[in-house]
């Protein structure tokens, strides 16, 4: 099948016994009296049809169920005028203002006009669960033959959590523009698709600006080989099979228990986390099932070495344990030197070392350490001496008073001064010396020298040491305040460590480098996050979903009268549809014959409707 163009689409409109589409609007009308409003009439290839000023607002007033087989009409109430506001997560039913006949050559496609729906070109990738980014496109397939997706959401008390994706599906033909971040990655978009900023806003592509700080979504690999989610609120990160099994307790499907603390991964694949493949079990379980599945894994006995070593430096780091293991090597060693034998055997060695090159080399050192040791000793006990007698002259003692009191009143001293003395000195000695005070000067700013005492103690902590720190405690956070330095410390001045353990280079946030207009008018795509209408792309940052998709069955060859329109809105806000605007966007698809059973012939129940049509059943 082909998609007609405008001029096709023309000529079945125009001068027919039965036009296509009446009322006809032969071109595309974007504004009425000064006004804009959601275009309608003839585009390129489709036509924008108008919605009606006649609604059915679906609501749950009265606690009833929308069933297709036995409609409840208290399930929704009417309303007509000039717009309808659609509540949260419900639906509206309305009409188009033109009224269809489908030529027996001619199928009609109906689709959400990209100015109600806000998406993304079809190459944008998402972030999944399951450790897979599919483009849009890729993830329309997916759906189409059933699969079911989970992706990231950003909740209302902004944390990261597990969400499904639902509808991946394309909008329309739009314009858009681009959106560079710092990781380097461009994302394409119509203009007013929402992003989340770091604090929580959501403000629409077109309005961000250089430096404007996006809610970033970081992941990491953890050394046993779980996917990690950081939570940029509070520094630390949660597992995905926990983020999947919170899933599942907070959708019903299944309730939590406390003694089944372990999350299996029912495939073996720690990296799929999607909530169908996450298992709770109780840890004695867990275990004894993987023991009785490796026991019968050549790969597994293979690695047994490694993980026993791996076991012994857990293991090393509980000082019970370790008092245990030392207090039997003592024991073994007792054992070796009372055996006479032995210990023959280990003196003759040591003989034989202290006559090679290499151990006189060692004997000469220990000489000169020693020796060093012994003047070192020598020259601060004279030094002492020297000191305590000068402090017994009274004159010298009253010069120093007199000198340190002039000393501490030195004005021309600041913090800035102090500061830079610091750190060209490197020593809080030091810069007393560059600026020829007392060190007691420097009571005036207890602040400044709190700080370069902490600088100088996390110095001391090399990023290799952080980095195993944030290893042993989960956090950052808690690694710092182990470590004994501020957090605020910690994220200046450990940075690559924190981007090593969190797998990605971590700032605070993903920023806003350009934003860049373009001439490009491509097809665009969207989906549903229905709990909390918003998902992660995988180029680390959270969007909104589209607000308003609209629901209608294709339109058959044959058919015709007013077509029935849902407009389903997937957001957590209320949402306004304007009557006698543009609502939908129809594709006219011909094939090369007419078909051999129209819709008219077979007798479709849909035929010549004219209001609103519920559901027949």
């Amino acid at each position: 099948m082909t998609i007609l163009s405008d001029r096709q689409i023309r000529e079945l409109c125009i001068n027919q016994e039965k036009p296509m589409i009446s009322p006809f609007v032969p071109n595309q009308v974007k504004e009425v009296d000064g006004k804009r409003i959601l275009s309608y009439g003839l585009s390129s290839y489709g036509y924008d049809a108008r919605v009606a000023p006649e609604f059915k607002i679906f609501t749950n007033i009265n606690s009833t169920i929308v069933d297709p087989l036995e409609f409840d009409q208290r399930s929704y109430v009417d309303h007509e005028g000039e717009y309808c506001i659609i509540p949260p997560n419900s639906f509206v039913l309305t009409r188009t203002i033109e009224h269809f006949y489908i030529p027996e050559d001619v199928l009609v496609v109906v689709v959400t006009k990209s100015t109600m729906a806000r998406c993304f070109t079809g190459d944008t990738k998402i972030m999944l669960a399951d450790n897979t980014t599919p483009t849009f496109l890729e993830a329309m397939e997916r759906v189409a033959k059933g699969e079911r997706l989970w992706g990231y959401s950003v909740n209302d008390n902004l944390e990261i959590v597990m969400a499904e994706l639902t509808l991946p599906r394309k909008i329309g033909t739009e314009k858009v523009i681009e959106v560079e971040l710092d990781s380097g990655d461009i994302i394409k978009c119509t203009p007013d698709h929402k992003f989340i900023t770091r604090s929580g806003l959501e403000i629409e592509a077109k309005d961000l600006k250089e430096g404007d700080s996006l809610f970033p979504f970081y992941r990491m690999l953890t050394p046993k080989g779980y996917y990690a989610v950081a939570q940029p609120n509070t520094w630390t990160y949660d597992f995905d099979h926990k983020l999947a099994d919170d899933w599942s307790i907070r959708n019903g499907v299944y309730e939590r228990d406390l003694e089944k603390t372990a999350r299996h991964h029912i495939d073996h694949n720690k990296l799929n986390n999607v909530p169908t493949n996450i298992l709770p079990m109780t840890p004695s379980d867990h275990t004894a099932y993987h023991n009785n599945f490796n026991a019968k894994n050549p790969e597994h006995l293979e690695k047994l070495s490694v993980g026993q070593k791996k076991s012994w430096e857990e293991k090393s780091k509980d000082p019970e344990w370790l008092n245990a293991r030392l207090a039997q090597l003592k024991e073994m060693t007792n054992s070796f030197v009372n055996n006479d034998q032995a210990r023959k055997r280990h003196v003759e060695s040591l003989r034989r070392y202290w006559t090679t090159e290499e151990g006189l080399k060692q004997k000469e050192i220990s000489r000169q350490l020693m020796r060093y040791r012994s003047n070192l000793a020598e020259h601060k006990q004279k030094a002492s001496e020297t000191l305590k007698n000068l402090w017994k002259d009274p004159e010298y003692r009253a010069m120093m008073s007199e000198l340190l009191s002039e000393r501490e009143k030195r004005k021309d001293i600041t913090e800035e001064t102090l500061v830079a003395a610091l750190e060209s000195e490197g020593t809080i000695r030091g810069a007393a010396r560059k600026l020829n005070c007392d060190r007691s000067v420097f009571r005036r700013f207890v602040h400044i020298i709190a700080d370069y005492k902490e600088k100088w103690e996390a110095a001391k902590i090399t990023v290799d040491q952080f980095y195993k720190a944030i290893c042993s405690y989960g956090s950052a956070t808690k690694a710092a305040k182990m470590l004994g330095i501020s957090r605020s410390y910690a994220k200046r001045h450990f940075k690559e460590a924190v981007s090593r353990f969190y797998g990605t280079p971590i700032g605070d946030n993903h920023k806003v480098v350009a934003i860049r207009e373009t001439d490009s008018i491509e097809d665009v795509y969207c989906l549903t996050a229905e709990e909390f209408g918003n998902f992660a792309l995988a180029s680390g940052v959270f969007v909104n979903n589209c607000g308003v998709h609209t629901l209608a069955t294709p339109l058959e060859p044959g058919w015709q009268g007013h077509v029935t329109l849902e407009f389903a809105n997937t957001t957590n806000l209320p949402a306004k549809l304007y009557a006698n605007q543009g609502g939908v966007q129809l594709l006219f698809l011909r094939g090369d014959d007419k078909c051999e059973v129209s819709y008219a012939t077979r007798g479709g129940k849909y035929q010549g409707q004219t209001g609103i049509t519920l559901p027949k059943g």
